[in-house]
């Protein structure tokens, strides 16, 4: 079994710049139909930390059930070492 495990997350800022970009797009779409920068800019920002957040939050909950396993396939295949490896 390989030691040599690593998880890489999306960088916060530049999540932030693209889902900012990508819901501006949205929110010039709506300032079309009802013009109103002011709320195209907020309804953008709010949107992209909330993108932000859910990646963060995502990310972690991968990262800790990605953990949980391995642990508790470590766990099985000491106990029952003379079994040999558990597959799925």
């Amino acid at each position: 079994m390989a030691e040599n495990f690593r998880v890489h997350l999306r960088h916060p800022v530049l999540v932030f710049i693209a889902s900012f970009a990508l819901l501006l797009l949205g929110c010039s779409i709506g300032i079309h139909w009802h013009p109103s920068k002011t709320a195209a800019t907020v309804i953008a920002v709010s949107g992209a930390l909330l993108i932000v957040v859910h990646e963060v939050y995502y990310g972690f909950l991968w990262v800790s059930l990605t953990a949980w396993w391995i642990g508790s396939r470590r766990a099985s295949n000491s106990a029952f070492s003379d079994r040999g490896p558990l597959r799925w």
